[in-house]
């Protein structure tokens, strides 16, 4: 693995998340981003996924399983078939399950379902549960941000912010 890109002891876990609903998928970042525990980036458009997710190397992906383009499942199978991303966990986040639903495990293709979480709360205890072991470690060291500032120090930040900036400008032509 490239390792300017690989996460190192003391980063923030990276949290993909794919949802073509743009309010959903802002709102998820933001609460991300605002924990200060996590850096997040979101795709709306589901067919750029797998390029930003070979870009970004998330430590969890959160994928819509509705979508028109392509479907959450579809997305998936991208990410799984991949060299470098086939271990990242997926989990599936709709509107199409209730929480009594989601309680007895429902999996897709081996991957988590989960119903649209309705409060913060649900959507980063969900996120803990998920990431990988490493990152479960209580002693591990969160760094807390002096302003709501983001600095970015990797490539990888680098090009989710200017996926964040294209797919603003193309909303801002048309």
């Amino acid at each position: 693995m490239n390792e300017q890109f690989a996460n190192g002891p003391d980063e923030k876990p990276r949290i993909l998340i794919v949802d073509n609903n743009s309010r959903y998928a802002r709102s998820a970042r933001v609460l991300l981003d605002r924990s200060g525990k996590y850096i997040a980036c979101t795709v709306i458009d589901p067919r750029r996924a797998l390029e930003t997710a070979r870009s970004f190397k998330p430590d969890l992906v959160l994928v819509d399983l509705i979508m028109p383009q392509v479907d959450g499942t579809e997305v998936a199978a991208q990410i799984t078939s991949d060299w470098m991303l086939h271990s990242v966990p997926i989990v599936f986040v709709t509107a199409l399950i209730t929480r009594e639903e989601a309680r007895d495990g429902r999996r897709i293709e081996g991957h988590r379902v989960i119903p649209k979480p309705g409060h913060g709360s649900e959507l980063i205890k969900v996120v803990e549960e998920s990431l990988p072991k490493r990152f479960n470690n209580s002693s591990q060291r969160v760094v807390k941000q002096k302003s709501s500032w983001t600095r970015i120090t990797k490539p990888a930040d680098l090009q989710c912010l200017r996926i964040r900036l294209q797919l603003h400008l193309a909303r801002a032509r048309g």
